[in-house]
């Protein structure tokens, strides 16, 4: 499967519903793409932190010999390692966990589903709002 190309996205939203409906979905298409990168960066950089680490640190040593190695300034920075690790993960799951509700914002405003009778409110549009509201409208499109 090709990846996702978000200026065809822009072009379709135009085509079929206008410039102006364009103009309400881009920043959610924007915080899509956003989001995935930042996911992506924050991954890469624990990943980097860690082999660096490893190959600093644990080539000649077992985690274990780290662990209960009775050197403070060793162990205050293995923890310091630990914190900087997990920042990264937990900026990469939360930018991961912000994509449903961010997808159902861009789902929402790219088929102008804003637009028909009952239009959801701002604070209410979720993944679970738009699929249970929208799911048969969502499964009649065909794409051209």
């Amino acid at each position: 499967m090709e990846p996702w190309n978000i200026n065809e996205t822009r072009q379709h939203i135009a085509r079929l519903f206008g410039r102006d409906q364009l103009l309400v979905a881009k920043d959610s298409l924007r915080s899509i793409d956003d989001r995935m990168t930042y996911a992506a960066i924050h991954y890469q950089d624990a990943a980097n932190l860690i082999d660096a680490y490893v190959n600093e640190h644990l080539k000649n040593a077992s985690l274990f010999e780290v662990l209960y190695l009775d050197d403070e300034n060793f162990s205050t920075d293995f923890n310091f390692f630990i914190r900087k690790v997990g920042a990264h993960l937990i900026a990469c799951i939360q930018s991961i966990h912000t994509l449903p509700d961010i997808l159902a914002h861009a789902i929402y405003y790219s088929l102008a589903i804003n637009l028909t009778q009952k239009p959801i409110k701002e604070r209410m549009i979720t993944a679970s709002s738009v699929g249970k509201r929208h799911w048969k409208f969502l499964t009649r499109i065909h794409y051209v």
